[in-house]
Parts: structure tokens; C-alpha cells; sequence
């Protein structure tokens, strides 16, 4: 205006103008009233500044009103910057932004509100493990798309889980694991041909359908194994994330399930986890889009020991590539390269057998006198 840009025309057109763009700002101020305090402030200041427009439209506009709306709007309109700037760049301290007027639920939102935590920060990674630890559910990202995660040592967060998901029969929860480290106490219990084969597939985006037995017992899962698998198989994986396989570091091995309700697609952004599910979620782990839109290639191996492959769903890992894993994993076997158990009828198993030292020292340099007279 001052500039001459706005010219010196007044008239009822402008001033119908002017209104419509206050109706339509008037929308936009309802909508922060689920953001935030400040975003509030600032779009209430800008309708100030159109209805600053209005009465100098009609030749009635008090004298420094005008002047006066547009230091405000300057003032919260770099508070709002700062402060965004400022938050997104650093974990603590925060530029406090107020909390929201109101919630989809109704007014004075009182509800806890689910923390959204960036996967890059270590702290993040954490902050979700103690979350986990204590009981709470989480949506985290993988591989392919995001998932509801608990922690297995936690029955009743997998409990929760599963009645958040309102999980169908016919796909129950999965177990995840970040290494084959944390089977090794049941190693005994499992088929040596599928203990190669979980060496060559994982990590990966590949699940593994094995049957169920004693060797989920150490895992304390407790009354809330009924929901991970059914009463025959269940189906485990070590997922190729590094974020993911972090995190299970911390928790121990989690039953796991589909970030969305039973029926829906599958959900491939962290702002979805939280739309779905709403405050049944605990936590959320950002990491933005998921690297793929596909979910993982799901493997019968509940016969593997007559060296036969099923396959419930072929997703991300084609068919082909397994079956290729598979053929050479028997290969290894039947020559004995990776277990004894698989030689070939042929060949003789190799009996000799290496001495044993007396003394298990690691470092020689370390053996006293006594025992080196013994040695």
C-alpha cells in the first residue's frame, strides 16, 4: 500500500475481494487450532492484517492500526521461524510453540501426545527402546515398510499389539531377531539344515515359516505366545535395517505386525503409523519414506528336512533368488562344509580328532611357573 503497488482505487469490488480472502483465512486459523499456540497467533495476526485492508477499503480505518497489526505479525512470524529452525536442528533445548487449542476428539486435548523421534539420533533409538522396555508399542521402519513392534519379554505389550491391530486369524505376529547370536542357547533345537539356511538368507527381507517348539520358550513370551504364529509354525526374520536391528540389540528379540489395521495397505511413511493408529501407539521412529513399497517374501520351511520350499507370499525377494540359496545350501551340506550332519553317504566323516590342551590360556605370556612345568 504504501508502496503504490496496492493504488489509490477503493470501491466495493476490493472490498468484496477482500472479504472472500478473510473467509478463506478464517479456515486456515481453524485449522492451527489443532497445530499449536504459535501458528495460531500467527494466522489470527494475518486476519487482523486483512481486516486492516477491509477498513481502508471503505475509507474507515483507525489512524496507526494498520502500522501496528503488521509489527505483530513481523514479530510472531519470526518467533515461528526461530523456533521451527531451532527445534528441528537441535534435540533439547526446545523453543516451546504451545500446545493445541483443540483435538480431533474434542477440546483441551489431554491426552499424552505420541512422541514422533528422528532415526538417525542414537538417543531416539533409546528413547523407543525404553518405551519398549516398559511395557509401551511402537511403530519403527524396516527394510521394506513400517511395522507395530513389542517387546517379547513384555507379554502384555504384545497382547496390546495384537488387540490394536485387531489382527486376522490368518496373519498372526511374526518374531524378529538381530542376529543368529540370540538363538545360539536353542541352536540344539532347530534342523541343521535350516540353521545353514538362515545363515545364508539373513539379514535380509525374507521371513522364515519354522515350526513351533521348545525353542520359543526362552524368549518370555508367557501367555501372549498364542499370538505370535499359529499353534503349528511361526515365522521369524532378522530384517536388513540397520536402525531396526539396533534397536532389537537393546530390547531382545520383538513380536512384530503391520503398521495399519487388518485389511488396509500397508504404511510407508512415519506420519501414517501414527494416522492409523492413533494413541494405541506408544512411539514412533521416523525415517521418512520407506525404502520400498513391497513387503517382505514370506518362506515355508516348516519341511525343510525332505528339501522342499513353500511359499506363503512372494514379495520384495523374487522366488527364484531363494530357491538358488537354498540349492546351494544343500550343496554345502551334503559335502559337509557346513555341517557334519549332512555327509554324503559316500564320503567318510573326518574322525580325527584334534589333542586338547590341558590349559585353556589364551595367551601363553600369561602361565606361571607352576603351569608351565605342567604344560
Amino acid at each position: 500500500r504504501y508502496g503504490g503497488l496496492y493504488g489509490s482505487t477503493r470501491g466495493f469490488g476490493i472490498a468484496v475481494g477482500i472479504i472472500c480472502f478473510l473467509l478463506f483465512n478464517s479456515f486456515v486459523v481453524i485449522g492451527t487450532c489443532f497445530l499449536n499456540t504459535a501458528w495460531f497467533a500467527l494466522s489470527f495476526s494475518f486476519q487482523l492484517i486483512l481486516i486492516s485492508f477491509l477498513l481502508d477499503a471503505i475509507n474507515a480505518i483507525p489512524y496507526g492500526y494498520d502500522i501496528g497489526v503488521t509489527i505483530i505479525f513481523g514479530l510472531i512470524s519470526f518467533y515461528c521461524f526461530l523456533a521451527t529452525l531451532f527445534n528441528q536442528s537441535f534435540e533439547k533445548p526446545q523453543l516451546p510453540l504451545g500446545r493445541a487449542w483443540a483435538s480431533l476428539c474434542g477440546f483441551g486435548q489431554n491426552k499424552s501426545v505420541c512422541p514422533h523421534l528422528p532415526s538417525r539420533k542414537t538417543t531416539s533409538v533409546r528413547k523407543i527402546a525404553e518405551i519398549m522396555k516398559n511395557g509401551g508399542i511402537c511403530g519403527i521402519p524396516t527394510d521394506t515398510v513400517y511395522v507395530l513392534v513389542a517387546a517379547c519379554n513384555c507379554p502384555d505389550a504384545v497382547e496390546k499389539a495384537y488387540n490394536t491391530k485387531k489382527q486376522a486369524k490368518e496373519r498372526p505376529m511374526s518374531l524378529w531377531i538381530s542376529s543368529l547370536a540370540q538363538l545360539e542357547p536353542v541352536k540344539h533345537l532347530l534342523n541343521p539344515l535350516l540353521w545353514d539356511f538362515m545363515q545364508a538368507v539373513w539379514p535380509s527381507s525374507i521371513s522364515l515359516v519354522i515350526p513351533r517348539g521348545e525353542w520359543l520358550e526362552p524368549f518370555g513370551l508367557k501367555h501372549a505366545d498364542k499370538y505370535i504364529g499359529t499353534p503349528q509354525s511361526i515365522a521369524i526374520r532378522i530384517p536388513d535395517c540397520a536402525v531396526t536391528t539396533h534397536l532389537i540389540d537393546q530390547v531382545g528379540p520383538i513380536a512384530v505386525t503391520s503398521a495399519n489395521p487388518t485389511g488396509e495397505a500397508d504404511t510407508t511413511h512415519h506420519n501414517q503409523v501414527y494416522a492409523k493408529l492413533g494413541d494405541k501407539v506408544n512411539g514412533v521412529l521416523c525415517d521418512g519414506p520407506s525404502p520400498e513399497n513391497i513387503a517382505s517374501t514370506v518362506v515355508d520351511c516348516t519341511k525343510i528336512e525332505t528339501g522342499t520350499l513353500g511359499f506363503f507370499r512372494v514379495g520384495i525377494v523374487p522366488k527364484s533368488e531363494i530357491l538358488q540359496i537354498f540349492e546351494e545350501v544343500q550343496k554345502k551340506s551334503l559335502k559337509g562344509y557346513s555341517n557334519d550332519g549332512f555327509i554324503d553317504g559316500n564320503s567318510e566323516p573326518n574322525t580325527v580328532q584334534q589333542p586338547q590342551a590341558p590349559y585353556a590360556f589364551d595367551n601363553m605370556g600369561f602361565v606361571n611357573e607352576k603351569e608351565d612345568d605342567k604344560l
